[in-house]
C-alpha cells in the first residue's frame, strides 16, 4: 500500500538492499521506519488518513572512501539478502527503475555492474552480497 516501487516476487520483500555511498559515508535504505497498523490501513482506506503511516529513511553506517573504490561522487549500490534467482530479478528491476528516474529528471550517472574481485572489496565494509550500483 506504501512504497512499493518495482514489482517483486510474490509481492514479498527484503529479497535485497539498498546502499547509498556520498560524502564520504556509507548508509543503508531503511523501506519502513515503522510500522503500519491494521487500524491506520482502515482510516486510510475511509478516510484517506495519513498519520501513523510508515516513512522511508537512510542510517549511517560507516564513513567509506567510494570515490576511490567506485570512482564516483556519490552511488546507490543493489546487494542481493539471499541467493536466488527471485533477488538478481529484484535488483534488475530497481536499476531498471533508477535508470528511468535519473533519465527523467536529466540526472547524469553510469551503470556498474560488479566483477568478482569489487564484490570481495566491497564485502569488506559490510556489503554482503552487492551486485550492480547507479554511479551519480
Amino acid at each position: 500500500m506504501w512504497g512499493l516501487t518495482i514489482p517483486t516476487w510474490g509481492g514479498d520483500q527484503d529479497y535485497t538492499s539498498v546502499y547509498l555511498a556520498k560524502e564520504g559515508k556509507l548508509f543503508v535504505y531503511i523501506n519502513w521506519t515503522k510500522s503500519f497498523s491494521l487500524l491506520n490501513r482502515a482510516l486510510r482506506e475511509k478516510l484517506k488518513w495519513t498519520r501513523g503511516n510508515p516513512t522511508h529513511d537512510i542510517k549511517l553506517i560507516r564513513t567509506f572512501d567510494h570515490q576511490t573504490q567506485l570512482e564516483a561522487n556519490a552511488a546507490i549500490i543493489l546487494c542481493k539478502n539471499e541467493n536466488t534467482s527471485r533477488a538478481s530479478w529484484e535488483v534488475g528491476y530497481m536499476l531498471e527503475n533508477m535508470f528511468l528516474q535519473a533519465s527523467t529528471l536529466d540526472i547524469s550517472y553510469q551503470a556498474k555492474l560488479f566483477t568478482p574481485e569489487e564484490k570481495l572489496k566491497l564485502r569488506k565494509i559490510w556489503l554482503e552480497d552487492p551486485v550492480a550500483a547507479m554511479l551519480l
